[in-house]
């Protein structure tokens, strides 16, 4: 299990809460980017991510799972990219390495994006949220999920 420890942050933050607007309705608008993005990681809901439970996938689902999901009444989610997940690193902070304040319970743990590895046919980047790196990872990996759609 991942920690759920807040973020151990040196202020100021690099993605501070101000760049963020919570939408009310289990996403989060990064202003700086214009993406939309799930609040909660996959299977975790509230104003502070703690009912449910989290889940984990392999690749191929997650990418699946985002395809499909008619999340907040919106049907154009997907698994983000490497540079759309890694924006979400506030590298000031580490365990996680993001605000958690705008993501609570952001895991320090590993993410999957949509972005298939150039290292190996049968891997794929994830963003790991303990330090903030990528990760070539082999796609049958289970690691969390966060969905992301183009706002502006």
């Amino acid at each position: 299990i991942p920690s759920l420890a807040n973020a151990a942050c040196n202020l100021p933050l690099a993605k501070p809460t101000t760049i963020y607007l919570d939408n009310n309705n289990g996403t989060v608008t990064d202003n700086e980017t214009g993406l939309i993005w799930m609040k909660c990681p996959l299977g975790l809901s509230d104003s502070n991510c703690t009912t449910g439970t989290a889940v984990t996938e392999n690749w191929k689902q997650a990418l699946a799972n985002a395809e499909s999901s008619g999340y907040a009444g919106k049907y154009d989610w997907r698994l983000p990219n490497a540079k759309e997940l890694a924006s979400l690193v506030d590298k000031s902070c580490s365990s996680p390495a993001a605000n958690d304040t705008v993501f609570p319970n952001i895991f320090s743990a590993s993410f999957w994006t949509s972005s298939p590895s150039s290292q190996s046919a049968d891997s794929a980047w994830s963003v790991n949220f303990s330090t903030g790196v990528l990760l070539s990872e082999t796609k049958d990996t289970l690691n969390y999920i966060r969905f992301v759609r183009a706002g502006y």
